[in-house]
């Protein structure tokens, strides 16, 4: 018989094992892990989660669960094919047990807390190395090279992505990196190099320091946040919908990369949170609006002036539309918020410290405005910062784009094909909350972000 979707977030659970200590294992189903979270997303290193478990069978006491277990989870919403780009298919550890409670004398119900194999390994792998930031071996030294270095053979290495299997994450580097460090890992652990380089790093197509350093539940990845939004400024992942609009197909405007669901109601929006929409005041205080640094080389003994302004710079940033997201005519000004930075600090028995650019010029971008660039970039998301709640499928990951049609209210009461220009357009989805039910199936809560609008204010 083929396979059916019954209802919207319809999943087959493929695997869902734990494997203790002595490679034996113990196979799962709904009615004992009756809810599975997995939590993703572009600002965190690795993926967690948790699994409620309602226990009739002792499992904890006979098998036994102590933390440390390997828990092996393959999801994939129903008639999708079995293929890595499709399913949810991912082992992890099992770090934590809470909530336990006796609920009568033949079943205990306990919450264990999960994280990715790598994530449970950082914890304990430090690195003391020093990473000389010179580009005149071909780029041995660049932060894109430094990173693939560190992923291979301190993350990835003896690490499978599934366990028991020869297999270790995968590791993409999206963009092409302009820069290149010099430092010394005192002990940190691999993901605390990785955010350092990630927060280090530029692109060499666009400007700022953007970068984050993340697992999705398909690879890990080190990408611009500009250059996630403009590989997809074409062909989105999906388009999602409001319940009382009309008739919904995907625009014609854009071309999308899955498969098409929305007869089967997985594009149904079913709850949308809108903290807030623009805030002048906080904008204004933090700098996002405008700001200036100013910064002085001890090498050189040169000093450098940079003014940033949020809607002057606006089309040399890539947004997620074309309309600046805060009104054209608000008060701004770059000398009410200060940054002050230190160059080519000292140096002593051989080593720099701050940055020693070999003659370079120290009015770089790269040296003087890039974090501070990189600070207003994220802020430009906070104002359009929502949840959305949303049907699971397993082919989606964080860092895709969607597209919203936002209603308008503007014909009250009749179901029509109006939408919202402000709110309606693309959105970056940053993290997603994937829950999986034994009454609900697979639901998702997705933080989607957007810092351009489809009208400009």
């Amino acid at each position: 018989m083929d396979e059916k979707i019954s209802f919207p977030g319809d999943v087959a659970i493929d695997s869902l094992k734990i494997y203790n200590a002595a490679d034996k294992f113990i196979e799962l189903t709904l009615a004992q892990a009756t809810e599975i979270l997995i939590y993703e997303s572009v600002f965190a290193s690795c993926m967690f989660g948790s699994i409620a478990f309602a226990d009739a069978d002792a499992i904890i006491e006979t098998f036994p669960i102590v933390g440390g277990e390997a828990l092996t989870i393959k999801l994939r919403t129903k008639t999708f094919e079995d293929r890595e780009d499709m399913v949810i298919h991912k082992s992890f550890i099992i770090v934590g047990i809470e909530k336990r409670r006796l609920e009568n004398d033949r079943e205990q119900t306990y919450v264990l807390n999960f994280i990715s194999i790598e994530g449970y390994n950082d914890l304990v792998n430090n690195i003391h190395q020093s990473f000389p930031g010179d580009t005149d071996s071909g780029g041995a030294f660049n932060t894109a090279k430094i990173a693939d270095n560190i992923f291979v053979n301190y993350i990835a290495k003896d690490t499978p992505r599934i366990y028991g299997e020869d297999k270790s994450s995968g590791f993409t580097i999206l963009g092409n990196h302009s820069s290149d460090l010099q430092y010394v890992s005192n002990g940190w652990t691999p993901f605390q190099n990785m955010n350092y380089i990630a927060l280090n790093s530029t692109d060499a197509t666009y400007p700022g320091a953007d970068m984050v350093f993340f697992e999705t539940n398909k690879t890990y990845a080190m990408a611009s946040l500009q250059g996630m939004i403009a590989a997809q400024e074409e062909v989105l992942f999906d388009q999602y919908f409001f319940p009382q609009m009309g008739p919904r197909t995907r625009t014609s405007k854009y071309g999308f990369s899955s498969p098409n669901l929305i007869d089967d109601k997985f594009n149904d929006v079913e709850e949308m949170k809108i903290p807030k929409t623009i805030d002048i005041l906080e904008g204004n205080m933090n700098g996002y609006h405008a700001s200036n640094i100013q910064a002085y080389d001890i090498y050189n003994k040169t000093r450098t002036h940079k003014n940033l302004d949020v809607l002057n710079d606006f089309d040399a940033l890539v947004h997620t539309d074309d309309g600046a997201p805060i009104p054209q005519h608000i008060s701004r000004s770059p000398t009410s918020y200060t940054n002050f930075k230190i160059l080519n600090g000292n140096t002593y028995a051989g080593i720099a410290t701050g940055i020693f650019d070999k003659g370079k010029k120290t009015s770089d971008e790269r040296w003087v405005g890039a974090g501070v660039r990189r600070r207003q970039y994220f802020s430009s998301f906070n104002d359009y910062t929502f949840e959305l709640d949303v049907p699971g499928r397993t082919d989606i990951e964080c860092g895709v784009m969607i597209y919203l049609d936002y209603p308008s209210t503007q014909s009250k009461g009749v179901a029509d094909t109006n939408t919202d220009e402000i709110l309606s357009g693309k959105y970056l989805v940053t993290s997603i909350a994937h829950k999986i039910n034994i009454v609900t199936g697979h639901t998702m809560k997705m933080e989607i972000v957007k810092n351009g609008l489809g009208k400009s204010l």
